[in-house]
């Protein structure tokens, strides 16, 4: 039995893959993915919060840790807006949440510090976000970051 393709019907699959595509380009996943704030920090003026997150988006990405400025205290439910790190198939360490080890502190008003390990893959570094100054240093090799122990560790959606 032999299946006869027809033009029209070409066009058709080709549309749906078309539409498939775009879809995943756009980020329509994205509610598959899970925030857990590790640390948050307020800016020294009280108008913006700094988070410390790792993003987990299901068995086929690697765990990513990120920051995102914000100026409501919420919880980031979407991808960091400052800072995106993998540990690159293990070449940077790992933090206990599965992403590279990362800190974030408020060197004054309008100047967070991101420090994070050497050998991490960056997806994203801005050097600004409203009206934000970022400044970005290395974790040294023996130096593991500094955790708030008292702050808990909660998923922000999936």
């Amino acid at each position: 039995m032999f299946l006869l393709v027809t033009a029209p019907m070409n066009r058709a699959l080709y549309a749906a893959i078309a539409l498939a595509m775009l879809g995943i380009s756009t980020g329509c996943g994205d509610d598959l993915c899970a925030n857990t704030v590790i640390a948050e920090r307020k800016s020294p003026d009280g108008t913006r919060t700094a988070f410390l997150f790792e993003r987990d988006c299901g068995a086929t990405t690697d765990f990513t840790t990120q920051v995102s400025v914000l100026r409501a205290e919420s919880l980031p439910e979407d991808a960091g807006n400052v800072f995106v790190a993998d540990s690159d198939h293990g070449a940077a360490p790992r933090a206990p949440w599965g992403g590279p080890p990362a800190e974030i502190r408020w060197v004054e008003d309008g100047m967070l510090e991101v420090r994070y390990p050497r050998n991490a893959r960056t997806h994203k570094k801005v050097e600004a976000i409203d009206g934000v100054s970022i400044r970005y240093s290395f974790l040294g090799a023996d130096k593991r970051p500094n955790f708030d122990s008292s702050h808990e560790r909660l998923p922000t959606n999936r």
